[in-house]
């Protein structure tokens, strides 16, 4: 989850603080099986202050993982105007996963950006081929 609690998600590109983005826990996937050493947002390895903090981020219940990640970075490494980021890592067990959510850039067209509205947000945790996918969808009224 891009900038928990929010959404859009949106990221001033001249920012010069940090994106935090969530690994959601649930009752089929505990957080603490993430190898924090292992994860990237778009190639953006997360500031060692955001080093997997554990909290419960969206009031579940269950423990999410936190990272933090330097915005000036991630910004260089998607190259600008994007609608999605994905974050990548591995677990323990060396089960690669990634995790994809939408994202707003402020100031791309709005082609290339998501309209702000309304949204139903659900996480599911799928098992293909034994790797893991974090997908998060959004349903607009």
């Amino acid at each position: 989850d891009i900038k928990p609690g929010s959404f859009p998600n949106s990221i001033n590109p001249r920012a010069r603080g940090n994106i935090p983005v969530a690994i959601l826990g649930s009752a089929e996937f505990d957080v603490s099986d993430v190898d924090v050493s292992t994860v990237m947002l778009e190639g953006v390895s997360p500031l060692s202050a955001g080093l997997g903090a554990i909290e419960d981020v969206n009031g579940d219940g269950f423990q999410d993982m936190v990272f933090h990640f330097d915005t000036q970075a991630v910004i260089a490494a998607v190259g600008g105007c994007v609608t999605e980021m994905t974050l990548t890592g591995e677990l323990l067990d060396g089960t690669p996963f990634s995790a994809t959510d939408s994202v707003r850039i402020l100031g791309c067209p709005n082609g290339a950006s998501l309209a702000a509205g309304p949204g139903v947000v659900t996480m599911a945790m799928l098992a293909m081929g034994g790797v893991y996918m974090v997908k998060r969808k959004r349903q607009l009224r």
